[in-house]
């Protein structure tokens, strides 16, 4: 099994060594920030956290259509938080790979100890989807064997 180090590289090369590695799946970039008001301050949510407003791109090859739109979705708007989240395995043994860039430069940044508010939440949006996908699959396979 080939284990993907994207430690050394910039964004778009970690995408396509990442695209390359048979068992790496579900590969997303994540842009997340935090909502303004009118004054430029973070809104605040009634349960006391912060309004995180967050888009994620499925890439499945790294072509220059892939690329294009990429490049047009990181020039949308200024994000705070930029991920690429994938499942490294098969199954029940997978697990998940994360690499944060500085949004930038586009450039791998050090492993932090500790994750801010709006990489938690990037990271908890993609395993709740990823859970939706892998049930809505399960309940395909089931409904077909009836």
């Amino acid at each position: 099994m080939s284990q993907v180090n994207p430690a050394t590289h910039g964004l778009i090369e970690t995408l396509i060594d990442l695209v390359k590695t048979p068992d790496a799946s579900r590969i997303e970039v994540a842009m997340a920030r935090y909502r303004l008001d009118a004054q430029g301050l973070k809104i605040m949510m009634e349960d006391g956290k912060h309004s995180i407003a967050i888009r994620s791109l499925e890439v499945k090859d790294m072509d220059t259509d892939t690329q294009k739109k990429l490049r047009r979705e990181l020039e949308a708007v200024h994000i705070s938080c930029l991920m690429v989240l994938w499942m490294q395995g098969i199954g029940k043994d997978s697990k998940l790979g994360a690499a944060t860039f500085d949004p930038e430069t586009k450039s791998r940044k050090a492993r932090a100890s500790t994750l801010d508010e709006v990489d938690r939440f990037a990271i908890s949006d993609y395993i709740q989807r990823h859970r939706a996908s892998v049930e809505a699959a399960a309940a395909g396979e089931s409904e077909t064997v009836h």
